[in-house]
């Protein structure tokens, strides 16, 4: 193991990255009960297991004929990886493609003790069984077979790593983007509601007028999330469709909010700060919804999809709702 060329490095990253993914997504769709490419890229590479196995080679190097310390010490390298490429991927995409939270003795969700014992397992398979075979392919590629196998697959994986992480970027926005309208909606209804708050008093002689226009905003309030709820249930099986009829749903709440703030000044229970604040909200909404494009949600579900288990802290909410609509 010490006098591995980089070229044969190489070889034995996407090699382990090949097995992390032949595993993981077979474990996968096992659990989900359908197939499901498994991964953050496109291709078949998983490469947290190709990274984790050049780690547990790396640490072992000298110590390879002591299992205690095999297990050790490949436990310890991959463990320190996985958390901080969990860390980092999901302080970049504001998602968890995987988490441990509910897992015993974990950090941040990041890494847990099973995962940990896990790897240390797999460390003394890798090293004592996996190993050996795959090296002794490797190490009788001739040199110049190695170097355009290594630089082909470098070129693809490159492409599929940035195809990738521009998907991914386009998750999170979309993420900021729900979880922003749901901020506007709430406070587009907390407005009209502090209107009444203080226009109750001044109305009290016409309390019954009054009422029913609050009965109308709780029912305005109560919808407030159907932009993407109503989404969801329209047209499950065709994304595009789907895009489109949640665009004129939620134009068409923006549109009664406005229209009801118009009426609610006319009978002047809001004044004219609170109408021109409503505004205001409605038009950076509208604005919002006509950046949706068809063709980048599809390509979002697609990651999705192929990530089952992601969560995410800040767009927890947004997140779910996606993935209800791949559930269905």
């Amino acid at each position: 193991m010490n006098y591995y060329s980089l070229t044969q490095w190489l070889l034995f990253f996407f090699l382990y990255c090949f097995i992390g993914w032949v595993w993981e997504s077979c474990y996968v769709s096992t659990r989900e009960k359908k197939w499901v490419n498994r991964g953050f890229l496109h291709g078949p590479f998983l490469p947290i297991y190709g990274a984790g196995a050049v780690t547990i080679l790396i640490s072992t190097i000298n110590v390879r004929n002591n299992v205690f310390l095999v297990f050790l010490l490949g436990m310890l390298g991959a463990t320190v990886l996985e958390y901080f490429t969990g860390a980092l991927m999901e302080k970049i995409f504001g998602v968890r493609y995987w988490d441990y939270s509910n897992r015993f003795l974990n950090i941040n969700g990041h890494i847990c003790l099973i995962a940990s014992l896990c790897w240390g397992l797999f460390s003394c398979i890798m090293v004592k069984i996996i190993h050996s075979p795959i090296e002794k392919m490797v190490l009788d590629i001739p040199d110049f077979i190695t170097e355009i196998v290594a630089f082909v697959l470098v070129i693809y994986m490159s492409v599929d790593f940035t195809n990738s992480f521009n998907e991914a970027m386009d998750l999170k926005a979309m993420l900021d983007k729900i979880t922003s309208e749901h901020e506007h909606i709430k406070f587009v209804t907390q407005k009209l509601e502090i209107a009444y708050a203080f226009a109750e008093d001044e109305f009290k002689e016409n309390k019954k007028k009054y009422n029913r226009k609050r009965r109308e905003l709780a029912f305005i309030a109560s919808r407030k999330k159907v932009h993407v709820k109503q989404y969801f249930e329209e047209k499950r099986n065709d994304l595009t469709d789907s895009v489109m009829a949640f665009k004129e749903t939620k134009m068409a709440e923006l549109s009664k909010i406005a229209d009801k703030a118009k009426e609610l000044l006319k009978d002047k229970l809001i004044d004219e700060t609170v109408m021109k604040a409503i505004q205001e909200t409605t038009t950076r909404e509208q604005n919002k919804l006509s950046m949706i494009d068809n063709k980048q949600f599809n390509s979002l579900v697609k990651i999705l999809r192929r990530n089952p288990t992601a969560t995410s802290t800040k767009n927890r909410e947004a997140l779910e709702e996606i993935k209800h609509l791949m559930d269905k």
